[in-house]
Parts: structure tokens; C-alpha cells; sequence
């Protein structure tokens, strides 16, 4: 007999607390009086990635002021990716918009100041995960960066902000952004450019789907910012004549900051093991509508 739907959501409601609980979590940093950790998610025993030991590093969305890797939706996408294979490493990192205003009444330095800090913060994940790399069962780590809203936003300035705080030698694998968005495109070169899987409603209110000011503020305002959002970074990418793939949401807006984690779960496994894993060459855009 099928339980109600009542009853299914309570005990899945237990099932997810007590994993929460008993997650493995590793402290990385602590920074302003913060410790910084994340949940680690190691990959299922019955599959392997494609090459090596891809991992992902995963940045939760809140506008840098709210949010946590513990939140349900994204346990499951975590839980989801290292079953197929793909360990995770699902991030706190400082808030520091957290009881600010974010928009265009605040001055662009704080606005920056916490892109920034986002960035610093994914940049000692980076170096925990490669120095601690033996105790979490990994030999060869090759990292990608995967974030939703602010946090696809701040992996994409993880991966391209100028002269960043890293070990010598050491690149990102690639990048999975959901409504992402980059502070300058000058900063993507043809030596630093990634393959770049991302998801955009063309209508999102929130993070530019091309190049708008932050907040859509006006250049009277202190909080004047200029964002490049997705189709600008694979109009970069293409100039460059590096690997990308588009998807655009016709309608959606700042939905699909998340739909992508449960919707097109296969193409993010398609992009981890083709572009990552094969270096495959692959230059793609296409547009879906909200269904």
C-alpha cells in the first residue's frame, strides 16, 4: 500500500536530517571569526569518472548573504553527481553581504570586496582538496567548479580573476555555472579559458543573462557594477575558440539558478565526462523553454 504523501515527505524529512548530521565535513579555513568547511561526498564504488579523479566543488546561491550547502535541493544534486561517479565538495564560504544592502544604494568596492572573498575562499577549498588529496581517497584531483546564482558567479571569478592565490601549476578542470556571471571578460584569455557548461534564463531578473549592471542599477547610482552573464561569456569563449555549451530557459528567469541540478542532470554528466574527462572539443548553444 502507498503511504500518503504526508507520510513519505516526514520520513524522508528524517532521512535527510539525519544525514546532514552524519555527513563527513572537513574544516578549510577560518577566516573573520568564521570556520569554513564543507561536506564531502565521495564518489559511488560501483562507477568511476572518465579520467583521473574529477572532483567538484560546489557554491551554494543566497546573494552572498544567506544559504547553505545543507539545504535539501542541494544534497540531492550532490548526492546525485557522486553516485554517478563524482565526489563533491559542497561549500560554506563568508557571506560577507550578509545584513547589507546588495544593491544599488551600496558602493561597487563592498559589492566586489564580495566577489572577492567568495573567490578566496573556493581558492583554499582548492588547495585543501589537492593537499589533502591521499586522505580523501583521490589520486590525481582535476577540479571543477560548480556554483548556482551567487555561487555560479563566484566560481566563474574563482576561475578567472587575475594572478589568483593557488598552488604553481595548477588549473581548473572546468566550470558548471546556473545563472553565473563574471565581473570583467577581459580577465578569460586564451591561456586561462575553461570548458564552460551554463545554464540562463534569458529573462533572469537577477544575475544578467549578457552584460547589464548588477541590480539593472543606472550609472548615477553608487552601485553601479557591470555584470557579464552567460551569453557574453560564451561569446568570449567562442571568440577564443574554446570549448562552451550554452543552455538558455526562454522563460524561467532566476529558476534555472537551480532546475538544471534536477532537470538536466544528464547533460551535466555528458559535459563532466566528454569535456572534462575526453577533452572533448565541443562549442554548443541551444535554448529550452520552463517544462
Amino acid at each position: 500500500m502507498k503511504l500518503p504523501k504526508w507520510l513519505r515527505w516526514l520520513r524522508w524529512g528524517r532521512k535527510w536530517e539525519a544525514e546532514v548530521s552524519t555527513r563527513p565535513r572537513h574544516i578549510y579555513a577560518e577566516k573573520d571569526g568564521h570556520v569554513l568547511d564543507f561536506d564531502w561526498y565521495p564518489a559511488s564504488p560501483r562507477r568511476q569518472p572518465v579520467k583521473d579523479d574529477i572532483v567538484i566543488i560546489y557554491v551554494h546561491g543566497g546573494g552572498f548573504s544567506e544559504g547553505s550547502p545543507r539545504e535539501e535541493r542541494y544534497i540531492q544534486f550532490a548526492r546525485r553527481l557522486a553516485e554517478a561517479g563524482y565526489p563533491v565538495a559542497a561549500i560554506t564560504y563568508r557571506l560577507t553581504m550578509k545584513g547589507l544592502s546588495f544593491s544599488c544604494d551600496q558602493e561597487v568596492s563592498i559589492k566586489r570586496g564580495a566577489f572577492r572573498a567568495a573567490a578566496e575562499d573556493i581558492w583554499d577549498v582548492t588547495r585543501y582538496l589537492t593537499g589533502e588529496h591521499v586522505t580523501l581517497g583521490l589520486d590525481n584531483p582535476q577540479i571543477v567548479l560548480c556554483g548556482s546564482s551567487a555561487g555560479a558567479e563566484a566560481v566563474c571569478c574563482a576561475a578567472y580573476w587575475p594572478d589568483p592565490e593557488l598552488p604553481a601549476g595548477f588549473r581548473y578542470a572546468g566550470v558548471i555555472g546556473m545563472a553565473a556571471a563574471v565581473l570583467e571578460l577581459a580577465w578569460i584569455t586564451p591561456e586561462n579559458a575553461l570548458p564552460m557548461l551554463l545554464y540562463h534564463g534569458i529573462d533572469d531578473p537577477w544575475v544578467p543573462y549578457a552584460t547589464a549592471p548588477h541590480h539593472y542599477c543606472t550609472p548615477d547610482q553608487p552601485g553601479y557594477l557591470l555584470l557579464h552573464g552567460s551569453a557574453s561569456i560564451t561569446a568570449r569563449l567562442a571568440e577564443l575558440q574554446k570549448p562552451y555549451t550554452l543552455v538558455t530557459g526562454t522563460t524561467g528567469g532566476h529558476g534555472w539558478a537551480d532546475k538544471p541540478m534536477f532537470s538536466h542532470l544528464e547533460e551535466i554528466i555528458d559535459f563532466l565526462e566528454e569535456e572534462v574527462g575526453k577533452k572533448s572539443f565541443r562549442q554548443r548553444t541551444w535554448e529550452t523553454d520552463w517544462r
